[in-house]
């Protein structure tokens, strides 16, 4: 009797099962790489975001526990702090004060009669990522007297002549001076590319004032619907000869009026967020590259109303209901 083979009954693959099954792995290889990198997208905003309300939290904590590294530029003492307290001396009566202190190192903050009551937090200046904060500087209050002729804390910062800008001496020529910020600023970028937006889509333009009521230190949050081009007019401008003449500081005090680049001009009485420093709500929507790949909506940041301390800042995220207290960045 013949032996059968055994091997014949035995069946290999074809080339067509073969590409098949090599089809099918790459199909869930790439449906998992897909996963893990999305996934790795939805932390990354999530972290961006958290990470932009954290740091919104601690401008808060930094005006309530405000402290004087005693590395700012303050140049001049009493009335002359800022832009503005330049300007309103050059308007007084007297005329006193009219050129910059030629000596800053004896005018920081806490060495002088110029006081920190809070922050200028302005987004939208430069780019969509880059966030500015700004020290905002007045003439010193010593927290217990009321203001006269104020009757709000917008009327008690205009009335100490509070700004974020002023009129810095070159140190080599007396005579010659450059715009600066009038203390120190810092500078804060979004994570993983992320950026802010309003509720409708556009990107984020406004300046959000947390300060300190001169008359009695309790913590404000006020809202700008407006961005202030502090950096680029600081950016574009020289030094100015001054040649010992006010009038030639007036007019360099006017040029950056007219520019609206400094606060002063919005710490007046209005109902309107384009116009006036007021108190209202805000939602910053978080947008980032790594959204569309990941979410259908945006994250939001809301700011609630004349905030008093961290607990204003609220991280909303995408998925809670757009009802009253949810995500209005649908």
């Amino acid at each position: 009797m013949a032996t059968v083979n055994k091997n014949l009954n035995k069946r290999a693959f074809t080339l067509v099962e073969a590409a098949i099954v090599i089809s099918i792995s790459s199909l869930m290889m790439i449906a998992f790489i897909a996963t893990i990198g999305s996934r790795i997208s939805v932390q990354r905003y999530k972290d961006s975001t958290i990470n932009f309300a954290d740091f919104i939290r601690t401008v808060y904590s930094d005006v309530i526990n405000v402290e004087n590294s005693r590395m700012g530029q303050i140049e001049s003492q009493n009335d002359y702090c800022t832009l503005v307290g330049q300007a309103t001396t050059l308007d007084s009566s007297s005329g006193t004060n009219a050129n910059p202190n030629p000596n800053p190192e004896e005018s920081y903050p806490g060495r002088s009669g110029c006081a920190i009551y809070g922050k200028l937090i302005s987004l939208g200046e430069k780019n969509e990522k880059t966030v500015y904060v700004y020290d905002v500087i007045g003439r010193a209050s010593d927290f217990t007297n009321p203001i006269v002729g104020a009757t709000s804390t917008i009327d008690e910062l205009r009335i100490v002549n509070s700004d974020v800008l002023a009129l810095v001496p070159n140190q080599n020529n007396a005579n010659q001076v450059s715009l600066s910020t009038a203390a120190q600023y810092t500078e804060y970028n979004l994570q993983w590319g992320a950026w802010a937006e309003d509720i409708d889509g556009d990107l984020f333009h406004g300046s959000i004032m947390i300060v300190r009521a001169p008359s009695s230190g309790a913590v404000r949050t006020y809202f700008l619907k407006r961005t202030l081009p502090i950096q680029e007019l600081i950016d574009n401008y020289d030094y100015k000869n001054l040649n010992n003449n006010t009038s030639n500081l007036q007019l360099v005090v006017n040029a950056v009026d007219n520019k609206s680049a400094d606060i002063s001009e919005y710490l007046k009485a209005g109902d309107d967020s384009s116009t006036a420093f007021i108190f209202e709500e805000i939602d910053l929507c978080i947008d980032s590259d790594d959204l569309f790949t990941s979410f259908a909506a945006r994250n939001d940041i809301r700011i609630k109303a004349d905030g008093h301390n961290s607990t204003a800042v609220e991280f909303v995220e995408s998925d809670k209901p757009g009802d009253e207290g949810g995500n209005r960045c649908r």
